[in-house]
């Protein structure tokens, strides 16, 4: 609801969606950045934090791995929280909104990524909405496809990628298909 007010306190439009919601919120956050990094270099540098932080299921974000004055922004912003000296994202969705972005936005294989061991290690309930933002987050029926390939390659484990897919292409009006290539792990 903050995110939302802060929206259209500005006179912007309302987002229609999570996604469009997380990316307005960051766009406010950078407008007028002044700092002595580039915004998109330290946004950069938060997606990757994000990703790191939900695999391990941490909250907290250090000024020794993102510039103080950064998180301060992201605080302004309302991405943020301020915990005694920590800084923590303000809901966990926001978390895993910004985890989901390293890996569409910032990586060069989103199949490398999820390649990871690690990622398929977590319960499906952390797994859920940050599969549910990559697969929202790609914007073209071939790279949904392409998520859908990953997914088909060990269906048994990565089911909720797969369910996930499948609804942001049912929401779209886009057939997908999931080839069963199933490989032991």
């Amino acid at each position: 609801v903050v995110l939302l007010s802060e929206i259209l306190s500005n006179n912007s439009s309302i987002p229609d969606s999570k996604v469009g919601l997380y990316d307005a919120t960051l766009e406010r956050a950078g407008n007028g950045w002044v700092g002595g990094e580039s915004f998109s270099h330290l946004r950069a540098l938060l997606y990757r934090r994000s990703w790191e932080l939900w695999k391990k299921d941490g909250y907290d974000l250090a000024s020794s791995e993102i510039p103080e004055n950064f998180l301060v922004r992201l605080l302004e912003a309302h991405v943020l929280v301020r915990i005694g000296d920590a800084f923590q994202f303000r809901h966990e969705l926001m978390r895993q909104y910004l985890a989901a972005c390293w890996i569409v936005r910032e990586s060069s294989s989103i199949k490398d990524r999820l390649d990871d061991d690690e990622v398929w290690q977590m319960g499906s309930s952390q797994q859920q909405e940050v599969f549910t933002f990559i697969a929202e987050l790609q914007t073209t029926k071939p790279e949904l496809q392409a998520v859908a390939d990953c997914a088909g390659e060990n269906i048994q484990r990565r089911s909720v990628l797969a369910g996930a897919v499948q609804t942001t292409a049912a929401r779209r009006g886009w057939k997908i298909d999931i080839a069963l290539n199933s490989r032991p792990d």
